[in-house]
């Protein structure tokens, strides 16, 4: 698992990932000591990690993140049923 180091540590306001994981992203809401509050930018949930596994995102990649969550928000997802056709009974 990647972890964090002194040159690319996270601060509060920062993106994030955790681990070797790309998703969720986070928001680094405060951090102290050996421990970060992360908040999840799509589902609002929060949690304290383990700062070492605390991955900040380059401005590029929070960019690229962003407008793949824009785009995501756009989308209109259909019902699994959709495809069934509805015909009453007789």
């Amino acid at each position: 698992m990647p972890s964090n180091t002194d040159d690319a540590s996270v601060r509060p306001g920062d993106l994030c990932r955790h681990g070797g994981n790309s998703y969720p992203i986070y928001e680094v809401l405060c951090v102290q000591g050996e421990r970060a509050w992360l908040r999840d930018v799509s589902s609002g949930v929060e949690g304290l990690v383990n700062l070492r596994n605390c991955l900040p995102l380059s401005p590029e990649q929070a960019g690229r993140l962003d407008a793949d969550l824009r785009s995501a928000a756009e989308l209109e997802p259909s019902p699994p049923h959709s495809k069934l056709v509805y015909a009453p009974r007789s």
